[in-house]
């Protein structure tokens, strides 16, 4: 059930008070996509599947362009086991933002979760050239050119990471680098030990991890 039910009857009130008041306030201001989006990520939060498709698809019908909905979207259908929907979304995105390089980072895990590695190469980079700090995508990259067997095309993607400052990344970014940048030294043990660190925070999301040391 709800982890709410695990609390004590009291706590129980006053969470699902709190709860109609925040869903209240969303839908009070439902005209915008923002709202709407955050509605759409509470119902994930609650395994409301369906709730939250039709929250994040209303969201894009009020702005086709905001990406934050397009982005959830496309994780929902992930966690759905719907690949191909996902990629759809991110694909009708970027159409209308072509530059976005963070729908150019999102489609690249799509496309290497479906084992496109080729194509997930090109949305990488893209998104790097597009915001050549975005370190999660870059590492993504370098990872990809590994899994083609080219550790040199690797090695200078990744060289920029190291001269940056990624201590305020997601820890689940953090350990992504670190995998990587093992992986490239050869290290293949503790990259082998990061990869499994990621497993354990990622939880469902552990679809979007390559691992072939």
């Amino acid at each position: 059930g709800a982890p709410e039910q695990r609390l004590p009857a009291a706590d129980r009130a006053a969470f699902a008070k709190a709860l109609d008041e925040f869903i209240a306030g969303q839908r009070f201001a439902a005209d915008r996509p923002e709202a709407v989006t955050n509605l759409g990520a509470l119902y994930v939060e609650r395994a409301d599947a369906k709730q939250a498709e039709a929250q994040f698809k209303l969201a894009l019908a009020l702005d086709p362009g905001y990406t934050p909905a397009a982005v959830n979207l496309a994780d929902l259908y992930r966690a759905l086991g719907r690949e191909g929907d996902a990629e759809k979304v991110v694909r009708d995105a970027l159409t209308r933002t072509p530059r976005d390089a963070a729908l150019h980072h999102v489609l690249g895990l799509s496309l290497a979760r479906q084992k496109r590695t080729a194509d997930a190469v090109a949305e990488f980079a893209k998104a790097v050239q597009l915001a050549p700090a975005f370190s999660p995508a870059r590492a993504r990259l370098a990872e990809s050119w590994l899994e083609l067997d080219l550790p040199e095309k690797a090695l200078r993607e990744f060289q920029p990471i190291r001269r940056q400052d990624n201590s305020s990344l997601p820890r689940l970014d953090q350990l992504q680098i670190d995998a990587v940048d093992l992986t490239i030294t050869r290290e293949f043990a503790a990259a082998l030990a990061k990869y499994e660190q990621m497993r354990k925070v990622a939880g469902p999301d552990s679809a979007d991890l390559n691992v072939d040391l």
